[in-house]
Parts: structure tokens; sequence; C-alpha cells
């Protein structure tokens, strides 16, 4: 029976001898060869590379297909590139260590953080823990900061049972096979830190399609779901002040129907703003609005001088007119002549009222302190800390740039006129507040309260005039026991001490008596039946004269003290700040001043080095004359000013040690010279000591008069 055999159609070489077979069969080589020899009724494979199933024949195709998938070689490559998917529900919560599945309220707000059930698609690729960990930093953005993470399944009761992590760390296929999750919620419990729940700070949120609304009062534009928070926040302000501007239009009207026909005043609604930098309108940060009847034949002085009588806060400050635009920013008037009668003429102001701002950030009537802060924006050059500018009360001004020096000179001034402002009382060293009802209103509280946390960040300048109540009333510390002689009030310390030194009951009841309507306003007004109830009753009375009379203005100041973060600062390390707030310094010595200053000197052996040996001997002597009070007008602080701005070295020190140099005496140049900003002392080469203690009182002397020196 003849044999069939089947050539590769596109074999090179065929060797074909044809022999007969025991049995009719058909033979196919499954080799890579492509060249093919049949001798002695055998078939040799010679191994060439070639295709890999060429030995297949070309007429039954759909044989042909399926062997080759049948029999194609196990490709490693291939494998490792394929995809594997899992679909698994993920539940991560924000407690680190939690073993009780959450509530369903608490589900709800799990998912708007951010958090709570996601259904996700897990793709793995390579099999590795970074690869799951990627996918779930990626659904959940918090999670990246949790210091780890673990994987927990519900068990019975709402409790969570560890899914145990294998040395490698999770990854898809361990949860796909080997967790026994199956279909059931795999938990992702933080390790190490807790997850936010502040759904307004999510890093998540620029990755989510969410549906965002803009608000109509500030336009900014914020996620639907948290816009009722952010109108009760936002618009709080805005619906205050419509109100108000409402109930003074219902005023204006009023008084518009009951003056008299053909009247030529004008009820103006004004707003006095107390801080000079404000750009968007904060009524915190402002009086009421208050309506004023002006007269229209006004000019601009009789204007401003009838303003200035409303607001006596502005004192002799220049200030400027502003109405309210939208989104509550306050922008100056345009009309060249600020009159009544122009202003109402160019109606400009609309339906808003008039807005003055000052333009200085402190002023204080009859003070003397002739520093007033004239840059609304620090300059760069100097690091974030204001540049300020010495004026005197004729208008002269120190022709220099704020290097330090005059930053130093002015919160000086400003610290020691604050510690003899009108709302503290008591002895010079421990100054407790006092209640002053047009400072509470005005906001003198919180405005001083702020310019003494600028004096003790940016000048290092401690406070150390406030009595340990007030301390304790600011940082949180245990009061001090009442005593009768922290009352400052002379009528008010008399009733007391006049109750407390009763020494019979009958003697108690006259006196409590006698002051029974001062008594009935402290709410301390009692029967006394014994001394006990003698002492309750000064007790009651000294609570509400030193602590509770004061606690809107003790809120108000601290309100003040939260700038630049020292309130919070004083809070949390309240021992450590009590020093720099009560306890008077140390007095300035001559010998803390002179090494204070390292001096800059000549070439040993030089005739200058001689010099300059000598004018150090008379820099000391003179400073001992200093102390011992043989020097008129001078004082050892003073010296200090002199060199520096400041009368006390800044808790922090200066920011460049000091030094001391020296110069020539010449006919136009005899006294010394200092550089506040570097603290730099120039000496003159005086080789007589009289000379030298002559010139240095001159100049230290003569320094503190602005335009005079």
């Amino acid at each position: 029976m003849p044999v069939e055999t089947y050539i590769p159609p596109h074999t090179n070489t065929h060797k074909c001898t044809p022999t007969p077979c025991p049995s009719p069969q058909q033979t196919y080589i499954p080799t890579h060869s492509s060249t093919l020899s049949f001798q002695g009724g055998s078939i040799t494979a010679l191994s060439q590379q070639g295709n890999r199933h060429s030995f297949l024949p070309k007429a039954p195709s759909s044989i042909q297909s399926t062997l080759r998938t049948l029999f194609q070689p196990y490709n490693a490559a291939g494998q490792s590139g394929r995809m594997h998917r899992h679909m698994q529900v993920f539940c991560c919560v924000h407690e680190p260590l939690c073993t009780l599945a959450p509530s369903q309220a608490k589900k709800e707000m799990l998912t708007l953080a951010g958090l709570g059930h996601r259904r996700l698609e897990l793709k793995s690729v390579t099999g590795t823990f970074e690869e799951f960990r990627d996918q779930l930093f990626e659904a959940y953005p918090l999670l990246i900061n949790a210091g780890g993470f673990k994987l927990m399944r519900g068990g019975r009761s709402q409790t969570l049972e560890d899914i145990p992590m294998p040395v490698y760390g999770y990854t898809i296929p361990f949860l796909k096979t080997l967790s026994l999750l199956r279909k059931a919620i795999a938990y992702i419990i933080p390790l190490q830190k807790a997850l936010p729940l502040n759904c307004g700070s999510l890093p998540v949120m620029a990755d989510m399609n969410v549906i965002k609304e803009v608000c109509q009062s500030c336009s900014a534009s914020v996620p639907l779901f948290e816009l009722q928070k952010h109108i009760q926040q936002c618009g709080r302000a805005s619906l205050h002040e419509e109100s108000i501007i409402h109930m003074s239009s219902l005023h204006e009207e009023s008084i518009i129907q009951s003056s008299p026909r053909g009247s030529s005043s004008w009820p103006l609604r004004v707003v006095l703003i107390q801080d000079p930098f404000m750009e968007k309108f904060n009524p915190n940060d402002a009086e009421k609005m208050r309506t004023v009847m002006v007269s229209l034949s006004l000019n601009t002085q009789q204007f401003e001088e009838v303003l200035r009588k409303e607001f006596p806060f502005l004192g002799s400050s220049p200030f400027e007119l502003c109405r309210l635009g939208k989104n509550r920013l306050l922008h100056p008037l345009s009309c060249p002549i600020k009159t009544p009668s122009a202003i109402r003429a160019s109606g400009e102001l609309g339906r808003s009222a008039l807005y003055i701002r000052p333009q200085e950030n402190y002023s204080d009537g009859g003070s003397p302190t002739p520093a007033v802060i004239r840059s609304a924006h620090p300059s760069p050059c100097h690091q974030g800390t204001p540049s300020v500018v010495i004026e005197t009360n004729d208008g002269s001004v120190e022709g220099a740039v704020d290097q330090g020096g005059p930053r130093r000179e002015f919160l000086r001034l400003l610290t020691r006129d604050i510690q003899h402002s009108r709302i503290f009382e008591g002895p010079e060293e421990s100054r407790s507040l006092v209640l002053d009802g047009g400072a509470l209103q005005d906001g003198l509280y919180r405005t001083i309260g702020r310019m003494l946390a600028v004096a003790f960040i940016q000048g290092g300048l401690p406070v150390h005039f406030f009595s340990d109540r007030l301390y304790s009333q600011i940082s949180g510390l245990p009061s001090p026991k009442y005593r009768v002689e922290d009352v400052v009030d002379y009528d008010i310390r008399s009733i007391l001490e006049k109750i407390s030194m009763a020494g019979t009951v009958e003697a108690a009841r006259l006196e409590v008596m006698a002051a029974a309507e001062t008594l009935g306003v402290m709410g301390a007004l009692k029967f006394i039946n014994n001394l006990e109830d003698r002492d309750v009753v000064v007790q009651i009375a000294l609570q509400f004269y030193l602590e509770d009379r004061l606690a809107q203005a003790l809120t108000q100041f601290k309100e003040g003290l939260l700038t630049l973060g020292l309130l919070d600062e004083v809070m949390c390390n309240p021992r450590a700040f009590q020093r720099a707030f009560t306890q008077p310094p140390l007095p300035l010595t001559a010998t803390d001043l002179a090494n204070l200053f390292t001096p800059t000197l000549s070439p040993v052996g030089s005739n200058r080095r001689r010099l300059e040996n000598c004018t150090i001997a008379h820099w000391r002597d003179w400073l001992l004359e200093v102390e011992e009070g043989n020097m008129d007008h001078v004082q050892v602080e003073d010296v200090l000013v002199f060199c520096s701005g400041a009368s006390r070295v800044p808790l922090s020190g200066f920011p460049e040690p000091p030094m001391l140099d020296f110069f020539l005496v010449t006919d136009s140049n005899s006294l010394p010279l200092a550089n506040t900003c570097s603290v730099t002392l120039r000496l003159p080469l005086h080789s007589n000591y009289a000379n030298f203690s002559r010139a240095m009182q001159l100049a230290v002397a003569c320094s503190g008069v602005f335009g005079c020196a």
C-alpha cells in the first residue's frame, strides 16, 4: 500500500527514497526542521530554525490552526505581562487601630470626607505590594499620610478581624486567593495617624468630578455639598451688613420725614474702620453703622471736623473715605472734592454707606509718641518685618531706610506709650486692665493687643509690665488669690477695707448696709449672719471687680494678642513666657554695656592704636560715671538707645554683633556717631577725658529730641 507523505512547501532540500511502510498511515514530524530526508523507510529531521509547525499540510486550515494552538510552547515573557483584574469593596476609616465596623451615620461622614466605601477594580501586572498600595493611595489620597495601614474584615457583632499581612505585604493576588475575603468588605485601618475628617481640605477634591457652585457673596467656587456651610460663614457678614443697611435706611427715611421741607441736611450713614490696612470689609474690625446729619453746605475742612467729632478715635490722624463695592471690597471715593454736596451729587455711594479708613495704625489724640507706621505692606528686603519712618510733631522725618534701627526705636516708643495708656491701671511695673466703655466700643483693647504682639515678635521687646493676675487671665494659669490691695479704685477699695476690718457681725452689717448700692451692682449684697459671711461678701465683690466685669475687655484684648501667633505660644508655654511679661527687667549696668560692644582696633604699635586704647579707657570710665548718676540727663539705657534705638537688649539679641569704631576729631566732627541699624558706635579719638565726656554727654542727651540734635 503506498505511503502518503507530506513535505513542507517551503523546504529547500529533499532527498526522498520511497519505501513502503508496514501499515498505511499519515506521518507528522513535530520539529523545527526545514530539511527532510527519507532514507531506508525512516524519516530523518535535520534541525534548522524555521517555521515551528511547517510539517502541517496546507489544505485543512482549521486543523492546522487548532494544532498550532495546542502545541504552542509556554512563553514566560508573555505570561508575566498579562494583566489580572479583581473587583473588591473597601471601606477606609479614619481612626487608627479601629476594632468596630463604622455605623451607617459614620459611613456617610467618612464618605463626605473622601474615605468610606468604594468599589475598586484592582489591576495586577507585577503582583507586588507597591502596585496594590499605589492603587489604594489613588482612591484614598488621605491615606498617604497615615503612616502605614492594615486590612481587616468584618466579624460577628460588628467587630473587625485582622487579615494577616504576608512578609511581602498585601498584594492583589493575595486578596483574590488567600485572604478569604471573597465578596466581603475589606476595611482599611490607618496605623499611626488619624485621618482628617475636614472635607474642605481634602486633596482628593482636585481629582474627583466635584459639582461646584459660585458663591454670590464672595464669588468663590465651592463644592455643592459644602455650599450651605460656606454660606453660613461667608454670608454672615453680608447678611448682617444688609440688615444694618436696611434698618439704617428706615431710620434715614424717618429722619427725612421728620426734618422740615427744604432742609439742607443730609442723613449720612457712616462706618468707622479700625484697621488701616483693611481691603475687604470685616465687621469685627469696624464700629457699628451710625447715621450722621451733615449739612450740604460744609466744605472739606468742616466735613472732616464733623467726622472727627463723631469719631474721637480718629484724633488728628489722616483718613480716607471709601465705599463698599462687590465682594465687600473697599474702594476709595474717586470724586475730587470730598464735601457732602459733592459726594451726594456724584451718586458714587449708591446704596453703600460712607466708610472711614484711617491711614495710620496708631494714633492717640494728645499722645507724645512721634512714631507711626507708614508702610501697609512689609518690604521684601526686611524679611517680612514692617518698615518704619520716624516723624516728629512738626512733620519732619529721618531720611533713612529702615534696616532695623527705626523699627526698634518705634516699638520702644510704642511700648512705652501703651504701658501708660488708658486701658491699664495700677503700679507702673504691675499693670492690670481697666474697664473703659469708650475703648471697648472703639476696639482699643484689640488694637493695643496687636501692637504688643508686633513689638514682642518683630522687635523682641519683652512687655515686663503685666500684673500676675493679668498674665494668668491671658495665659490660662491659675489666678492668684483675690486681695483688697489689688483694687485700684479708691472708693471701692475703702468700702471693702471697712467691711473686711469689721471685728463684729454688727459692725460688718452696718458697713454692708452703708455700701448696699455698690455691693448690689456687684452682686455681693448679702445678709451677714457671721464673720464668714463678711469674708464671702468681700470675695464676691473682689471677683466681680477683678475678673467678671473685665470679661468683654479681656476677650477683645486676647483677640489682639493672637496676632502673629503670640497668644497661642503663650498658652502652650505659660511658664516660659511669664518672666518676659511680669517680672521687671534687670537694670542695665555699665559693665553690661561695655561688654556688649566689640572694638575694631588698628594694628598693635601704631599711633592710632595708642589713641584707640586711650579712648576705650575714656569710654569705660564715662559709663561708670553715668551709672553712678554723675552725668545730668543721661542714664545707661539712654546710651543703648543712642546706639541701637532700643532701651533693652532684645530677647533674641541684635541681628549683628554691636561694634565700636573710632574716628579722628575735626573741627566739624567731634561728636560721637551711631548707626542704629547695624548697632555701630563711632567714638571720637580724644586724648583728653574732659573733652570726651563733654562730647558724649551732649550727643546722648540731645539724641532723643528729633529735629534738634
